[in-house]
């Protein structure tokens, strides 16, 4: 019988991956790209590159999962990872807009270990944001500094 506890998963979210959906457009559909885009090249060829993109942009999405002692995002074209961070805590969450804003914002920017990665995660973003920050370093830590009694600035 052993006595290590065990890793319990505290967090999961798999959503579309919009980032990696973006950069694939960038580099395909834009002029210096793989592509010279309609003025440089004929219909044919377009439609081509928009089918090849539509089957790849289908395929990405990425996931994150947090357990007791570490925090996993992998980024994946039909369920094969192209891109892992690995970490052992979560420490910043915030919307990737101006000021923090989730109206404006198009996805969350999470820290694992101090490392940023961007995770465009569209209308579910609220959802992301609540169970990545509940999880964070951050809060932990006002969680931890809470003591359920008021106490004034000026007090001995």
């Amino acid at each position: 019988m052993s006595t290590e506890p065990m890793d319990k998963m505290l967090f999961s979210f798999k959503a579309r991956d919009g980032v990696a959906m973006f950069w694939i457009f960038f580099i395909v559909f834009i002029p210096g790209g793989v592509t010279l885009g309609p003025p440089f090249m004929s219909l044919n060829s377009f439609l081509i590159c928009a089918v090849g993109y539509a089957v790849m942009a289908f395929g990405l999405d990425c996931k994150i999962t947090i357990r007791s002692g570490s925090v996993c995002f992998v980024r994946r074209l039909y369920r094969i990872p192209f891109y892992v961070r690995r970490g052992r805590l979560i420490t910043s969450v915030s919307y990737d807009s101006d000021w923090d804003d989730e109206d404006s914002a198009s996805g969350v920017v999470v820290g694992i270990d101090g490392k940023e990665i961007h995770i465009g995660a569209g209308k579910r973003k609220s959802e992301l944001y609540t169970g990545l920050f509940k999880n964070s370093e951050i809060y932990r830590s006002m969680q931890s500094n809470q003591t359920g009694k008021f106490e004034p600035d000026d007090a001995p």
